[in-house]
């Protein structure tokens, strides 16, 4: 059992974990004011959190937490895992409230299996996510995915908008199979990012996102240079004004 004040937890090399909270692994289920997690070289972590889990939401260790950091963990497909039952459910209406609420840093890191960082039911618990760090994921395809009914429901050009309004640093390192930040028509809306830096990831082709503010201090889009020798850059000639009037379904030039 974990003591209930404990504010930093770091799990390594415990390969017997299919997730840090789950129904056979109630211990955790009391560290409630957790603020740091870390969970590195686990080959057996399937998912961070199973939701079956939580039959009262105050009873959620995740509620404090600010600091989510996960390395080399090969079996990892998404943060959350929610069953209905038997079923695995896509939807939050089984979701704690204080789901990652107080979250504001998540830094991925050599997760082989993750397709998808962040499931678009999971945006309204993440209001005050403020940084986002992926580096040498293989298999990550987009950071912010939709439902395919939800996509479905408003038409296949219709803007879907996510919202993380307290998001400043989107740092996006060595994704080979990343198109896109967001799931098709879909849109990022931050109020004021300050950092964006995005390097080696060599087939993504689209960066939709709005701002309402003025403060983007820094904007690095590095591609490898065989896509800048041949056929040009796509990114070339882009500027702050140009990312904040991007158009999600168009194309740079």
């Amino acid at each position: 059992m974990l003591p209930i004040d404990i504010q930093e937890l770091n799990i390594v090399e415990c390969h017997y974990l299919r997730s840090f909270v789950d129904d056979d692994n109630s211990s955790s289920k009391n560290a409630i004011d957790l603020r740091i997690c870390r969970i590195w070289f686990c080959e057996g972590i399937e998912c961070v959190v199973s939701l079956s889990s939580f039959a009262s939401p105050s009873s959620h260790p995740f509620q404090s937490l600010e600091v989510l950091d996960l390395q080399f963990l090969p079996k990892l497909s998404v943060l959350i895992i929610k069953y209905e039952g038997i079923c695995l459910a896509t939807t939050s209406t089984l979701a704690p409230s204080a789901t990652f609420s107080h979250l504001k840093k998540i830094s991925i890191r050599r997760c082989s299996s993750m397709t998808t960082l962040l499931p678009h039911w999971l945006l309204p618990y993440l209001q005050n996510l403020e940084e986002i760090s992926v580096l040498y994921c293989d298999e990550l395809v987009e950071i912010v995915g939709a439902a395919t009914s939800e996509v479905e429901e408003k038409g296949s050009d219709a803007l879907i908008k996510f919202h993380l309004p307290k998001l400043r640093e989107l740092r996006l390192y060595r994704l080979l199979e990343l198109k896109s930040n967001c799931s098709r028509s879909g849109v990022m809306v931050c109020d004021s990012p300050r950092l964006i830096y995005v390097k080696n990831c060599d087939i993504l082709h689209l960066l939709p996102m709005l701002t309402t503010g003025n403060n983007i201090h820094m904007l690095q889009l590095l591609l490898p240079s065989s896509q800048t020798q041949n056929g040009g850059n796509r990114w070339s000639g882009m500027t702050i004004q140009t990312l904040k009037m991007f158009n999600p379904f168009g194309s740079m030039k």
